[in-house]
């Protein structure tokens, strides 16, 4: 490991709505780690590539995108400096092909924290969710009407919808789940209940953390 702490590579997962990419950003602030988030590469992506279809159709409608186009990204963004002290994985690996491939391309993964939280209230999160244009930062409805952070517009994501958000549900169960059986046998997984406030989840991640 070539990080002050007792781990470089962290991976978070959890249903969609869990609270991954509000607790990737705590972990960054607290420990000074890279996030690299999937949803930001592949919407970074569709807005470069915006002839691609397919990729947009896929997105929008709560598939998950091919393993090696996401590993692609992923590992082309692990090559910058801003990583080399340690990194969160948000969003990957979300397959068992793609905790394979991090494996046999020795990228670090000291750590997995699963993010448990009920399907009702990561629907009702979603459905909540505005984002803001401008930064990405994440807000529930009724919290601002501006961002706090650069004063852009907060809208709600294309794809946060109730029928995609049970699509992705349901590819969860079926692709993402197995990831936890696979990270249990290898002795790094660790599970935070995902259903209590932003600050408890993240006081718990810490602790799991600070034990390393």
């Amino acid at each position: 490991m070539n990080s002050a702490f007792g781990f470089k590579g962290v991976v978070l997962l959890g249903v969609p709505g869990a609270g991954k990419g509000s607790q990737s950003r705590l972990l960054a602030d607290r420990f000074g780690l890279g996030v690299i988030s999937t949803g930001d590469l592949l919407r970074k992506r569709q807005q470069e590539d915006v002839g691609n279809l397919r990729l947009k159709a896929d997105m929008n409608s709560g598939q998950l995108i091919s393993d090696s186009f996401v590993f692609d990204l992923v590992l082309a963004e692990l090559k910058k400096s801003e990583y080399q002290n340690g990194y969160v994985l948000d969003g990957v690996p979300r397959t068992l092909e793609q905790a394979e491939m991090l494996a046999s391309h020795g990228v670090a993964v000291d750590v997995v924290i699963y993010l448990d939280a009920s399907p009702e209230l990561v629907v009702a999160r979603i459905l909540s969710r505005r984002i803001c244009c401008t930064c990405g930062a994440v807000y529930n409805v009724g919290e601002h009407s501006i961002c706090s952070r650069c004063d852009g517009a907060l809208v709600r994501r294309e794809d946060d919808t109730e029928e995609v958000v049970m699509g992705r549900l349901n590819v969860y169960r079926e692709k993402t789940e197995l990831l936890t059986t696979y990270y249990e046998r290898k002795g790094v997984l660790r599970r935070v209940d995902g259903n209590q406030p932003i600050s408890q989840v993240a006081a718990a991640i810490f602790d799991v953390l600070g034990c390393l």
